[in-house]
């Protein structure tokens, strides 16, 4: 019997030491194994069940500038002015459909889906609020043709019938999602001059989005099957890997959607490509910050995204072509009119933060402040899990004055604001705890490892004691143990007669 428990004790202690020591080496390779196979974009990953459709709750919150004294424009001594209406908060749902698996490539087509519901109860405000501004239809349409005298002329005519005027007032659901009629637009859309390529029976800021698989266009992205550092980085957008809406390097398809990042091994600035801008926002590396117990890295929209080649001569590009030196403005206002049909809009960041002094000084309007206005976003590095996003963005119209159009002829040159919004999303404490659980299991691993070498040592340690001090021939058969038992009762009886 004590051979039988010396065994025992050797092996198990020996196995316990193994079988510590093989997890300890090994467990940071299985470990990263199971995590690219999860990050891999495939149907059975859990990638893939968060990408499909994202399970975090998305707000887009709209907040839209009231034009108060549009009867002054032609006073160069005063200011136009503009007073801040919202938030008009939406929950926005995502879903990707039409997917399409092309494993020769390891990328995968897709499109999406983006549904919004008004929530009244987070709102300040209802949808039937009036909002007066610049007109967008009739500027626009003088942007379109701006080169040309004669279509100018003819331009002119048409609103004349059509009576437009400077300034429009709509309600907020109108200039959102549901669209307005507008007289102008039909007469243009009639006349089916080249010029104006207007595919919309509407005019609103998001009209036909709402619940729209076409809005957004294909996607085309890495699937991380062949290199997990590519998992979620756009390869085409629209079957192409440059766009129509910018010229030479600023056309280039680049960087993720936003909603799938991949591991990230370094500080560098990342690209987020957003369809609302045709082309890629370079997020600028910020230092680490922590959310919810985990640390992420910080990127903020800055001068490299803002600038338009004063001070980053790569981003000339962006302005526009050759012949549109008048589009590229002081930096801080990025130009997107031909991502929006010729419209005269320029994207900047909410009350013009992080912009130059010029776009301020020509109106009147709330001030900027890091806090409210900047756009960033976290990224937990391991797993390229976006934990807090706020993409705040604000759309704004070129007025300028032209000679042949009458409401025109003689506005001061400036940026109309017309709203600014914030997309903001984050993990839920569910997801979070998930998170910091899957991110741990490296250390955890080590530590049972460590703990099975130390129990395994011990029990070896406690073997080789026994050895050497003989105690192995002290420790009692059965039978001696029953003989044990039933001298100490006789013992006990004798000692105790009355028992």
């Amino acid at each position: 019997m004590p051979n039988i428990a010396k065994c025992s004790v050797f092996v198990g202690g020996t196995t316990l030491v193994t079988l510590g020591g093989f997890m300890l080496v090994l467990w940071p390779s299985i470990h990263d194994l199971v995590l690219k196979n999860e990050l891999t974009l495939t149907p059975s990953s859990i990638q893939y069940n968060v990408w499909e459709e994202t399970p975090i709750p998305i707000y887009m919150t709209f907040y839209l500038f009231n034009w108060t004294n549009p009867e002054e424009i032609l006073n160069k001594n005063v200011k136009p002015r503009f007073t801040e209406h919202g938030p008009y908060v939406f929950r926005e749902h995502h879903k990707r459909v039409n997917i399409s698996w092309k494993d020769n490539n390891d990328t995968v087509e897709f499109h999406q889906i983006r549904t919004y519901f008004f929530e009244a109860e987070m709102s300040n405000g209802s949808l039937d609020d009036l909002i007066t501004t610049v007109d967008p239809v009739a500027l626009s349409a003088a942007y379109v043709v701006r080169q040309s005298p004669v279509l100018l002329d003819g331009l002119n005519l048409v609103m004349r019938v059509a009576k437009t005027k400077r300034e429009i007032t709509k309600r907020v659901g109108e200039f959102l999602f549901e669209g307005y009629n507008d007289t102008l637009l039909n007469l243009v859309n009639d006349i089916h001059n080249p010029a104006f390529n207007i595919p919309f029976d509407k005019f609103g800021w998001f009209y036909a989005r709402n619940n729209s698989w076409k809005y957004d266009g294909k996607f085309d992205m890495y699937t991380g099957k062949d290199d997990i550092f590519k998992v979620g980085v756009l390869t085409e957008w629209n079957d192409s890997n440059m766009t129509t809406d910018n010229f030479g390097t600023c056309a280039m398809v680049n960087g993720t959607t936003g909603e799938l990042w991949p591991p990230i091994r370094d500080t560098d600035d990342k690209d987020l490509f957003t369809t609302d801008l045709c082309r890629p926002m370079r997020m600028e590396y910020s230092g680490k910050v922590t959310r919810q117990g985990i640390e992420g890295n910080y990127y903020t929209v800055g001068q490299k995204t803002l600038d338009n080649g004063q001070n980053f001569p790569e981003n000339k590009c962006f302005c526009g072509g050759p012949d549109e030196a008048e589009s590229c403005l002081p930096a801080g206002a990025m130009n997107v009119s031909r991502c929006k049909f010729g419209a005269p809009a320029f994207v900047s960041l909410p009350h013009f933060y992080k912009a130059d002094p010029y776009y301020l000084e020509s109106i009147d309007m709330p001030a900027p402040s890091e806090d409210k206005d900047q756009c960033y976003i976290v990224i937990e590095p391991t797993s390229g899990i976006p934990m807090d996003v706020e993409a705040r963005l604000q759309v704004n119209l070129l007025m300028q004055p032209y000679k042949e159009i009458k409401i025109f002829k003689d506005v001061p040159r400036l940026l109309i604001p017309m709203f600014h919004f914030n997309q903001n999303a984050r993990l839920t404490p569910h997801l979070a705890t998930l998170l910091s659980i899957a991110l741990d299991l490296k250390f955890i691993g080590y530590i049972v490892a460590v703990v099975l070498m130390l129990i395994g040592l011990a029990i070896f340690t406690t073997g080789i004691y026994m050895t050497i001090w003989g105690r192995w021939g002290k420790v009692p058969k059965p039978a001696d143990r029953v003989n044990l038992i039933v001298e100490e009762n006789d013992s006990a009886s004798e000692s105790n007669p009355s028992s």
